[in-house]
């Protein structure tokens, strides 16, 4: 009720607030409580890389999710456009985070040899790989050639894969993790991403087959734009309701 109250103004800076603060819960509450010894500067930048850079990725599924009061203030569209920027920002902190240990620490990477190498290590670099293979099939999807149908089924499975593995190298790894209340932490954050993967591909998709519509009209407009007016399926003159869409190149 308090949401449906708010102007689109406000509750859309709520929104913004809410995202911007499970994006930095994981990264302060780490530094709440019995602290690891320092290494350096470069060594407490790329830890807090890495956990802003995976906390954006986990969060990506919510805004996939189109939980209708989250995404009324901004529209679909919007929604979709943000969550494909934050995705490029994710992988771009943890590309960060990577590097700055390659170039600073190497000997904590272990060897590059992946039967040498620790397996929490080992599933860090697939986690990042898997992200990797993610942003570049879904920015170049068209020009690599592949199907949509296709795209989106690979899209979930690698994003859950890379999220799973990431947080097995956390755990594996352990520093600012130690405590129990801060793997508690992580474990809260990957139950939360397992139920909104769950929700996206399974039941959503399970709700909206009890309500399906058809496509009575499609009908071009100006500007490489069209309107498709659908209807509720098997309900004779039942409300139309138009949807504009446009067309992408």
């Amino acid at each position: 009720m308090i949401l449906r109250a708010m102007s689109p103004v406000v509750a859309a800076v709520f929104w913004i607030c809410v995202y911007l603060g499970l994006v930095s819960a994981p990264l302060f509450l780490l530094l709440v409580g019995p602290m690891p010894p320092g290494v350096g500067l470069w060594w407490d930048l790329s830890m807090a890389l890495g956990f802003a850079g995976l906390a954006i990725m986990g969060v990506q599924f919510a805004l996939t999710a189109r939980f209708r009061h989250a995404s009324a203030p901004f529209g679909i569209d919007i929604i979709y456009y943000f969550h494909r920027l934050a995705a490029i920002i994710g992988i771009g902190l943890l590309l960060f985070h990577y590097a700055i240990l390659r170039i600073t620490y190497p000997d904590t990477l272990g060897a590059l040899d992946p039967l040498q190498a620790p397996r929490h290590m080992m599933a860090g670099r697939v986690a990042l790989v898997l992200f990797g293979i993610l942003i570049v099939t879904s920015l170049w999807r068209k020009l690599l050639r592949i199907d949509y149908e296709h795209w989106r089924v690979a899209h979930a499975l690698l994003a859950t894969a890379g999220l799973i593995l990431a947080v097995v190298h956390i755990e594996g790894v352990g520093y600012y993790t130690a405590a129990p209340w801060k793997r508690g932490l992580w474990i809260g954050y990957t139950l939360i991403w397992v139920f909104l993967i769950a929700y996206v591909r399974l039941i959503k998709p399970w709700r909206m087959l009890k309500t399906p519509y058809r496509v009575v009209e499609v009908r071009p407009e100006r500007g490489r734009t069209w309107t498709l007016a659908l209807a509720p399926a098997g309900l004779p003159g039942a409300a139309v309701f138009p949807l504009r869409a446009q067309a992408n190149e």
